[in-house]
């Protein structure tokens, strides 16, 4: 029963098929490995591009605005201001018995 696997592999070995599929496979693992390289690279600058383009200039204008409402309090308009009383009905809705 082994002799003719033993003729099978030679005979596979002698043609070059087990080192060509060998090589396949090698160069197959070779390009899946430079395709995850590939893919990590453009994830990293996704995140850096979104960093840049998003979060920087969102972060900015937080802040600003958080600087803007910080300064209502010390406004001498504030009593009249529309946009205080905008953002007191949006944030501060009257009671529904009031």
């Amino acid at each position: 029963m082994k002799e003719p696997f033993k003729t099978i592999i030679q005979a596979l070995a002698d043609n070059g098929w087990l080192m060509r599929q060998k090589k396949f496979q090698q160069e197959l693992r070779k390009s899946q490995t430079e395709t995850r390289r590939e893919e990590l690279n453009l994830s990293v600058q996704y995140i850096d591009e979104f960093k840049h383009n998003i979060y920087e200039p969102l972060k900015e204008e937080v802040r600003r605005l958080r600087t803007a409402i910080e300064a209502i309090n010390t406004c001498k308009h504030r009593l009249q201001c529309p946009i205080v009383d905008k953002l007191h009905e949006k944030h501060c809705p009257p009671s529904p018995g009031v």
